[in-house]
């Protein structure tokens, strides 16, 4: 283990840029989207069940948020950072595509990369996991901006699925019950204009070593400002993407990180931030549960609450194809 980290800091080290500022983390939005009516989605809202301290929901939560550390060994790949959260007692975890991409490259091919999850305050390497999941529409999107300096999207199916596998400790067991935050099954606008809890791990403002050694947790109370949709469709537009403004958390490893309603549900996790010169300008998006409900329904035909009911064996072979053909996509377009 020793070995590894040397390895790992070694690796970082040598690095001239920032990890996160690079834009894997939280890539920029360039596609304009309709905005969702308000209008209607006012009027089909529904009270919101009894609340809960947002800052007591954060210290129970803290241990559901991840951070997800990939070191490239490929000159044509950057390193990169993010966060992830744990969505059931088994060890699921939610996270981007854009750094899933590259822990698919790890599991499934001979390109060297090497992706860790770490855990705690300051984050400190915890478990290895597998992508069980990644949405073969946002590969054939954006597959070919793995080897671009920064990465562009605007966030629409961009989420993956790990299973926790096994602890990075020596001799480690795994918790019988990880902590996790459930996601949330409500319709999304009932929450406008009213608190969210947000959590990750940025990263963009710290040197490499810091980033290593002492990355810590940031976590932040906002209003869900408005909800965008990628439908181009008003008349079938969906809650697809949740403005949340600027923050300290609008940085680069921060994606992946959870927005959490007062009923200690999981809303979304962070996809895109727009590039400004300081957080508090900088506007964070997130997509919602929702979004990924839907989207992982068409493909596949179950959701993501349904998903995680399932055995553990069957979770992992429900996408083994679709993980092939994603892998071997990334291959060919980096060994061009």
């Amino acid at each position: 283990m020793q070995e590894l980290l040397t390895t790992l800091l070694a690796t970082l080290q040598s690095l001239t840029l920032l990890l996160a500022a690079q834009g894997i983390s939280v890539p920029q939005s360039t596609t304009q989207l309709s905005p969702a009516n308000t209008a209607s989605t006012q009027q089909v809202q529904q009270p919101i069940p009894p609340t809960q301290d947002l800052n007591t929901i954060n210290k129970a939560k803290s241990d559901a948020i991840i951070n997800v550390v990939c070191i490239s060994g490929n000159s044509k790949l950057r390193s990169g950072v993010a966060s992830g959260v744990i969505i059931s007692p088994d060890g699921l975890v939610l996270i981007n595509a854009h750094i899933a991409q590259y822990m698919l490259l790890e599991q499934l091919s001979d390109i060297a990369m090497q992706c860790t999850l770490r855990s705690g305050s300051p984050a400190k390497p915890a478990y290895k996991a597998k992508v069980i999941y990644i949405n073969p529409n946002w590969i054939n999107t954006n597959a070919s901006q793995i080897t671009s300096d920064e990465q562009y999207g605007t966030g629409e199916h961009d989420y993956a699925l790990l299973q926790i596998t096994s602890s990075i400790k020596p001799n480690g067991t795994l918790p019988k019950r990880f902590t996790y935050i459930e996601p949330s099954t409500e319709s999304v606008v009932s929450y406008i204009n009213t608190p969210v809890l947000i959590r990750s791990y940025p990263a963009e403002f710290l040197g490499s070593t810091i980033t290593m050694r002492s990355l810590y947790p940031v976590a932040t109370i906002t209003p869900l400002l408005a909800i965008k949709t990628f439908s181009k469709d008003s008349a079938h537009a969906t809650p697809d993407l949740l403005e949340l403004g600027g923050s300290i958390v609008a940085q680069g490893g921060s994606s992946g990180g959870a927005v959490i309603n007062s009923q200690g549900k999981l809303l979304g996790i962070i996809v895109t931030s727009s590039r400004k010169d300081t957080t508090a300008e900088r506007e964070l998006n997130a997509i919602s549960t929702e979004h990924i409900n839907n989207s992982m329904e068409a493909d596949i035909g179950v959701d993501l609450n349904q998903l995680i009911n399932l055995p553990k064996s069957i979770k992992s072979n429900i996408t083994a194809d679709s993980l092939l053909n994603s892998v071997n996509r990334l291959v060919n377009i980096i060994n061009k």
